[in-house]
């Protein structure tokens, strides 16, 4: 059975999972005497990806100072060896329509020396974004902001160009495009619009009157 949410709890260490389409969003927690009690000193996070059995340990960017003090900024570092200092965390690099095992680690021991205390295990799946009638799209935004930095060395997107503008839409662009390449000539094209100035779908709506799509208003450039 698919589910979009989760939950599992061993040892006091009780987690929930809650996916999206392009998201999973994981919470977790642990009473405060248990963390003193097993010597808690962060949580170890792996996911696997059904679709292939990709397994992976989720990158933070935090270090214990003894392992390594002096770690380059912005390079990620594996939850394995260096455990979140948090209780919750969000994966922004699932898919649509994917089912994944998450495994959360309460971590003990020694920083270059670790063990495990506690484990759950969180399986959902990622809903989909066409659902036949209605599409729901979202591009990344601020809270992809330290993403983009590293993949892109903070170079603004009009430098970048296309890769750029591509990864930050995530499909938006393209989908809003596909729905408009549906207008006929007996079509009618309905928009809802906070910011409109995207040369794309200008284009792809000028394309859809030419066609003889008839709109409930005029969209025009400010």
């Amino acid at each position: 059975m698919h589910r979009m949410r989760a939950t599992d709890s061993q040892n006091g260490l009780t987690a929930l999972a809650i996916a999206g389409t392009n998201v999973v969003l994981i919470g977790w927690d642990m009473p405060e005497a248990g963390i003193r009690d097993l010597g808690i000193l962060g949580f170890s996070l792996q996911r696997r990806r059904h679709l292939d059995g990709e397994v992976t340990w989720i990158f933070g960017m935090k270090t214990f100072r003894s392992v390594d003090p002096d770690p380059a900024p912005g390079v990620p570092v594996s939850t394995f060896f260096h455990p979140l200092q948090t209780f919750q965390w969000a994966d922004y690099s699932v898919s649509p329509n994917q089912t994944y095992t998450y495994r959360l680690v309460a971590r003990t021991g020694q920083p270059g020396a670790l063990t495990d205390a506690a484990i759950v295990t969180l399986t959902v799946t990622t809903e989909r974004i066409d659902l036949g009638k209605h599409a729901v799209f979202f591009n990344r935004g601020a809270v992809a902001s330290q993403e983009y930095a590293r993949r892109f060395q903070n170079q603004p997107p009009d430098k970048i160009g296309k890769p750029a503008f591509d990864w930050l839409s995530r499909g938006l662009v393209e989908g809003l495009e596909g729905f408009i390449a549906q207008v006929g000539a007996d079509s009618e094209l309905y928009g809802a619009f906070f910011e409109f100035k995207n040369d794309r779908i200008f284009t792809a709506v000028k394309a859809a009157k030419a066609r003889g799509g008839q709109g409930q208003d005029s969209l025009r450039r400010r």
